[in-house]
């Protein structure tokens, strides 16, 4: 009977228990009873077993695919970071900038001036990392940095009349950059969107937490 079932390598268990229920003492029916009750279950939790094994097969396969590279999620995203900054370079050489500190003279071009912690804000940077980098600025004469006399912890960053004349020398590098990329401003701006959001909210999960991210309010 258990041919029906497609599973004849479990022939020899069932012969043995027919013996076994055969050697009953017990009424022809009580033991055709437990034999249909056997060939009923049996193949259930044969079943059971083997949906069991081949999910702890289909999860190990999983977690060995989640360790290829093919398969990282941040792997291309590092990779097109690197390949924009790339680009930006030509162009930021011949305003003596790294890619850093373009990304604060934004700020400053945008604001006049800033607070170290609103500048950490905005371009989600710590002020351990930011002030070695507005440091550098300064010894180029680009930015000021002072004391504010309320709060002798915060810092004010404002930017030099250098500064103001480096905004006009820059006013053609995002239109410079856009025809070295050759990619489609559509996609860009939809690619943005998408990672401010993923960033957005790693950024609530660490200020929730335990993240070392800069937060709103946090002390300079």
């Amino acid at each position: 009977m258990f041919f029906l079932f497609g599973v004849s390598f479990t022939k020899a268990p069932v012969i043995i228990f027919f013996n076994f229920a055969d050697s009953l003492n017990e009424s022809t029916i009580y033991r055709q009873t437990i034999k249909f009750y056997y060939i009923i279950f049996y193949p259930i939790i044969l079943c059971a077993i083997y949906y069991h094994l081949s999910l702890q097969r289909k999860i190990k396969k999983e977690m060995t695919d989640l360790l290829k590279l093919e398969n990282q999620v941040c792997f291309p995203v590092y990779a097109l970071a690197k390949e924009i900054i790339n680009q930006y370079r030509a162009f930021l050489d011949q305003l003596d900038l790294t890619y850093p500190q373009y990304l604060v003279m934004l700020v400053l071009w945008e604001h006049k001036e800033q607070t170290v912690n609103q500048i950490g804000e905005k371009l989600r940077l710590d002020s351990g990392t930011l002030t070695p980098l507005l440091k550098r600025l300064e010894q180029k004469g680009i930015v000021s940095r002072s004391r504010s006399t309320r709060d002798e912890r915060v810092v004010n960053i404002t930017l030099t009349e250098v500064g103001e004349e480096l905004k006009v020398r820059a006013k053609h590098l995002p239109e410079n950059l856009m025809a070295s990329m050759q990619v489609p401003m559509e996609e860009l701006k939809a690619l943005k969107e998408s990672v401010e959001k993923i960033l957005d909210i790693i950024h609530k999960k660490d200020c929730n937490g335990s993240g070392k991210h800069t937060c709103t309010g946090q002390k300079e």
